[in-house]
């Protein structure tokens, strides 16, 4: 099965919007993603070590939390992100900024570079110039 956390083309048509890293140990993930689908934004959290893939077990959009709006997830969804990283807050800013900007269908815009690089640097996956 696909999984659009990778890029890859999702059987229930989800795309991959951005995610951060909730936990900073490297035997394990604790990720946080945005999804979005025609119009509407999901959300997915997932955790394990560091064999199985982040995602891999979200099989249906039922496993996604959602439809939401972009203002839910800056305004809620977001803040409300609880995890052990030093960075999170950092992280937390960061891509309710790269959500704020996002718009379907305009990932490479080079307005987004900067957000980009940011969040990069702090270790937030963003689907803006690629994995």
């Amino acid at each position: 099965m696909s999984n659009p956390y990778y890029g890859e083309d999702d059987v229930n048509g989800l795309k991959y919007v951005s995610g951060i890293e909730l936990d900073d140990e490297d035997w394990q993930f604790y990720t946080a993603a945005v999804f979005y689908k025609d119009g509407k934004f999901y959300t997915g959290i997932d955790s394990g070590c560091s064999c199985p893939t982040p995602f891999e077990d979200f099989k249906s959009l039922s496993d996604y939390d959602g439809p939401f709006t972009k203002e839910h997830i800056i305004k809620e969804w977001i803040p409300s992100l609880n995890g052990s990283s030093s960075e999170l807050q950092v992280r937390k800013m960061h891509l309710r900024r790269y959500i704020q900007k996002w718009k379907e269908g305009d990932t490479n815009a080079p307005e987004y570079e900067e957000e980009r690089r940011s969040c990069w640097s702090i270790g937030t996956r963003s689907s803006l110039g690629g994995l």
